[in-house]
């Protein structure tokens, strides 16, 4: 349900929508947050307190996951006010409080419908909310403050205890819907071959090689210069085209590289030349737009097939395809893991381990003895998702379940891996998801169709654009 992602766009108001009002609230000054109401649906009323607990907690999920590899380069300082910062046209707090609204609208939504077909928490459900809740007052002691002193810091002043179970409870209550429509689902191999016929842009790569012969080396002196220019280097490039076979295409790629070395500022060594014909690209995506992807996708397509192509610059590219259009036909990984200290104590818990039932439950039982979250099952882990070194342990044909094992891992430590078996088809998995998210979708816009929601902007906007880090750096100063 979460919406906010680094690389999405955010803007200060909320989706404009028929079951979405948006009204301008006033309040005195010095209202209280939690008498302050942001949104109300029939059944549910979220205060500024609540909102800014939701802000804030968006805010700093993506400043940690976030910062370095996307909002730093776009200006983002957390030690600032966010309404005292720019993003584009607007400010970075109407930029994390649309991604925030959405959030929120979201799980109003979700929850009105569990509770309109009688759904309601549950033990396991309260359980989970009490989890949570016991992980943020073991946050605030590691801090050395009590509840309200943590969240006041973190959250503003307002947000109690209550109202921060009430908020998780809302939100572990559009979790229950949305788990209960997205497990109805009918997704056996004849819906997802379905789903993949109509979606085939979303599922098909190609790898291939190519060699770019360019006729720009260096200024022509006339029009007709540079078109005899062209015209050899489109000579050139047909001839690599029509290679018989993938050696002949190297050796022709090659040759080239050598001729024009001379030219070159910075000359190629051999071991240069070699890797630029040999390269693949690997799992180029569907794409109809480029001229190269039209080909490559087009019916019929085979492994080895070759094809010059002009960009009308002078430059012309020879491709050769090493796969025919392809799926991810590759099983994904399922596997535990326990991170140690070093090589010496995971060798030991590996010793440990194999002296005992060595199973998966005795493997999940020696993690949690080590640490919160160790030990557990990770389903359907795909390549390029873990660890280098983890990856190549998993992957590996040899692999069976039942294994276990201590590979290097980052930064001196190691990691005990314990292997359950293979999980779901690549691109089963991923067919499955986006079937699944399209179902889901569809429930969503027909709750959106059936109740009303009302926001207040102008409360929304008295919650502070200060935070955690802002007052962190006010009292450093």
């Amino acid at each position: 349900i979460l919406s906010f992602s680094g690389c999405s766009g955010g803007s200060g108001d909320a989706p404009s929508s028929d079951s979405i009002t948006d009204t301008a609230g006033t309040v005195p000054d010095g209202t209280d947050p939690s008498e302050i109401v942001s949104l109300e649906s029939e059944h549910f009323r979220i205060t500024n307190d609540k909102l800014a607990y939701f802000f804030y907690r968006d805010y700093y999920d993506a400043v940690t996951y976030y910062y370095d590899s996307y909002f730093k380069m776009y200006g983002l300082d957390p030690t600032i006010d966010l309404k005292k910062q720019s993003y584009n046209t607007t400010t970075w707090f109407d930029y994390f409080m649309g991604v925030t609204l959405q959030n929120v609208l979201n799980y109003m939504f979700f929850a009105e419908a569990a509770l309109d077909r009688g759904a309601g928490l549950e033990p396991e459900d309260i359980a989970k909310v009490d989890a949570e809740l016991a992980d943020i007052k073991a946050a605030a002691s590691e801090f050395g403050e009590d509840l309200q002193t943590f969240l006041d810091k973190r959250f503003g002043e307002g947000l109690t205890e209550q109202s921060l179970r009430e908020c998780l409870e809302l939100y572990y209550l559009s979790d229950k819907q949305y788990r209960a429509v997205s497990e109805s689902v009918e997704c056996g191999d004849s819906e997802l071959e379905e789903y993949f016929a109509g979606h085939k842009e979303d599922f098909l790569y190609v790898d291939f090689r190519m060699v770019e012969v360019r006729a720009d080396q260096t200024e022509y002196p006339s029009e007709a210069a540079q078109a005899e220019g062209f015209a050899e280097a489109k000579k050139q490039a047909e001839y690599i085209a029509a290679s018989a076979d993938i050696d002949e295409y190297v050796e022709r790629g090659t040759e080239y590289y050598k001729s024009i070395n001379a030219t070159l500022e910075t000359p190629l060594t051999d071991d240069e030349i070699f890797t630029k014909v040999t390269n693949i690209v690997a799992e180029y995506n569907y794409n109809e737009r480029t001229a190269f992807g039209q080909w490559a996708f087009a019916d019929g397509r085979r492994q080895g097939d070759i094809v010059m192509l002009d960009n009308g610059a002078g430059i012309y590219t020879v491709y050769y395809l090493v796969t025919a259009p392809y799926r991810k036909e590759n099983a994904t990984k399922n596997y535990r893991y326990i991170v140690y200290e070093d090589q010496k104590a995971a060798e030991e818990a590996l010793a440990g381990f194999k002296a005992g039932a060595a199973d998966g439950a005795a493997f999940e039982e020696l993690g949690s003895s080590v640490g919160s979250g160790y030990g557990t099952l990770m389903e359907n882990a795909d390549l390029g998702e873990t660890y280098p070194t983890v990856q190549v342990w998993l992957f590996d044909d040899a692999r069976k379940p039942g294994d276990c094992e201590a590979v290097e891992y980052d930064g001196g430590s190691w990691i005990l891996l314990y292997f359950e078996g293979d999980g779901e088809v690549s691109w089963k998995l991923a067919a499955r998801s986006a079937f699944i998210s399209s179902v889901v979708n569809a429930e969503y816009s027909e709750y959106r169709k059936e109740y009303r929601i009302t926001t207040y902007k102008d409360n929304i906007y008295l919650i502070s654009g200060e935070n955690a880090f802002t007052r962190e750096a006010e009292q450093g100063d």
